[in-house]
């Protein structure tokens, strides 16, 4: 998990979140579609500490 920790940024936009990972690809996700419980806890975390 610290790889991808080290690797993402996040973009927020309204309700949507961008998140940004490596110069090349965008992934738009809302928290609430994510469904890995552990990767939705780590996301909003990180997303609260920015």
């Amino acid at each position: 998990m610290k790889d991808f920790a080290d690797r993402y940024t996040f973009i927020r936009q309204g309700k949507m979140l961008v998140v940004k990972i490596l110069p090349k690809e965008i992934f738009v996700l809302s928290f609430r579609r994510i469904k890995d419980k552990e990767l939705k806890k780590l996301l909003e975390k990180d997303y609260a500490l920015r």
